[in-house]
C-alpha cells in the first residue's frame, strides 16, 4: 500500500488539507454574494464547490494576499522549504520545485483534496494522497489511491 509516510519530501495543499477552509471560504462567498440574488448565489457556490482546487485568485482578486497571511498566522510558516501560491499554478510551482531540490519523483507526493491538485501531481509523475472531505465525495469515488480524513488517529 502506497504511503505518504515513506516519502521524503511532500507537497502540501493548503486549502481543504493544512487548514480546512472549504466551508469557511464558502460563507465567505454567501456574504459577499448573497445580496446578488439567490440564482447567483447558487452559481457561485456550486462553482466554489464543485472547483475547490481552483485559487481564489482566480475566482476573487479581492483574496490577493490571503495565502501568505494564513500559513503565517497559524505559526507553519517555517514548516517549509518553500510556500507557492496563487498566481503560480500548482503543475509548474511542483516541476519548478522538484527541479530547484533535485527531487527525484519517486521521493515525492501530493496531498490534496481536489481534483487540480491530484492533476497537478499526476502531471509531475508524483503519488498522489486525497483527503475526503464533504464536498469531494465524487472525487473520493473515482480515486483508487490512498485517502485519509485527518492526521490524527
Amino acid at each position: 500500500m502506497l504511503s505518504f509516510n515513506q516519502k521524503i519530501f511532500l507537497f502540501w495543499d493548503f486549502d481543504g488539507v493544512i487548514k480546512d477552509s472549504v466551508d469557511e471560504k464558502t460563507c465567505t462567498f454567501v456574504s459577499l454574494f448573497k445580496n446578488f440574488g439567490s440564482e447567483v448565489l447558487n452559481q457561485v457556490i456550486e462553482h466554489h464547490e464543485a472547483n475547490s482546487g481552483v485559487s481564489r485568485f482566480e475566482k476573487m482578486p479581492l483574496y490577493l494576499d490571503w495565502a501568505g497571511v494564513k500559513v503565517k498566522q497559524l505559526s507553519l510558516y517555517n514548516c517549509f522549504y518553500e510556500i507557492i501560491g496563487a498566481p503560480t499554478k500548482k503543475i509548474p510551482a511542483i516541476k519548478s520545485i522538484v527541479r530547484e531540490f533535485n527531487i527525484t519523483t519517486m521521493d515525492a507526493g501530493m496531498i490534496g483534496d481536489s481534483e487540480s491538485d491530484m492533476e497537478a501531481a499526476f502531471q509531475n509523475d508524483i503519488d498522489f494522497f486525497l483527503r475526503k472531505t464533504l464536498i469531494n465525495k465524487s472525487l473520493q469515488s473515482l480515486y483508487k489511491g490512498p485517502q485519509f480524513e485527518n492526521f490524527i488517529k
